[in-house]
């Protein structure tokens, strides 16, 4: 009986700390799937996309300091960001 109720215990304090996690990370990192059944979280901000036809590959910007991050390796677009027009 104690076992049980030491694991019920260790379960819900687990809990309470992806929910503060998520909670503090929220908005401020990448889109990301979450644990299983959560789905994705929300639209990545401060990012954008633009296509490059040269190479027919998606770019990533940051659109505080305009800095290219990160150049996709198939010609999909990322998930979640802006495109920019």
């Amino acid at each position: 009986m104690q076992k049980a109720l030491h694991v019920a215990c260790i379960r819900a304090l687990y809990a309470l700390h992806l929910a503060l996690y998520y909670k503090h990370k929220k908005g401020n990192e990448m889109a990301k799937n979450e644990a299983k059944g959560h789905g994705r979280v929300g639209r990545i901000t401060q990012r954008t996309q633009v296509h490059n036809p040269q190479n027919n590959r998606w770019i990533e910007r940051n659109t505080k300091t305009g800095q290219f991050l990160n150049v996709k390796a198939d010609p999909k677009p990322f998930k979640d960001v802006r495109k920019e027009k």
